[in-house]
């Protein structure tokens, strides 16, 4: 799979990426999201009407995860509806939006685990880059309403890994 990343240049703005680019952190590359875009990912993202940007990195965590039980246990990929009956979509700020897991329906199907130590999300507004990949092409929504932040400084054109 051939994947196209963009270093932005100190003009772009995370909510504008180019077109059939998306914006990404190394933060959310860290929380598990991850290229080809699994398709049940897409969809949600397409009916909340997200960028993958706007979901906070640790929300591809709690994804991956519930994908991950899953999957071990010989069952199909959680559904949409499955996902909102385990999780709500609360709103942080600045048009980011993150997973919150409603408790006595999550105890009843996955077991808590809870991680000790630092949140993996950090700042991760302010450093970004830009990402095209075949699997986005069913994404409908790129673009999104944020607040400015800068981005990574560096002056540099696109370049291709595979």
């Amino acid at each position: 799979m051939n994947c196209r990343v963009y270093i932005p240049t100190p003009s772009c703005h995370a909510a504008y990426p180019p077109t059939d680019f998306i914006t990404i952190s190394p933060q959310h590359l860290k929380s598990r999201f991850r290229f080809p875009v699994a398709p049940y990912v897409l969809n949600l993202l397409n009916e909340l009407k997200l960028a993958p940007f706007q979901l906070t990195p640790n929300s591809y965590t709690q994804l991956t995860s519930l994908t991950i039980f899953f999957l071990r246990n010989k069952l199909h990929l959680p559904s949409l509806k499955l996902i909102k009956f385990l999780f709500s979509f609360k709103s942080a700020k600045d048009g980011l939006y993150y997973l919150a897991a409603h408790p006595s329906q999550y105890k009843a199907i996955i077991p808590q685990v809870r991680v000790k130590g630092k949140s993996n999300v950090g700042n991760y507004k302010s450093n970004w880059f830009f990402v095209s990949c075949p699997s986005l092409l069913l994404l409908k929504s790129s673009s999104f309403a944020l607040t400015p932040s800068k981005g990574i400084s560096t002056r540099m054109g696109p370049f291709y890994f595979s």
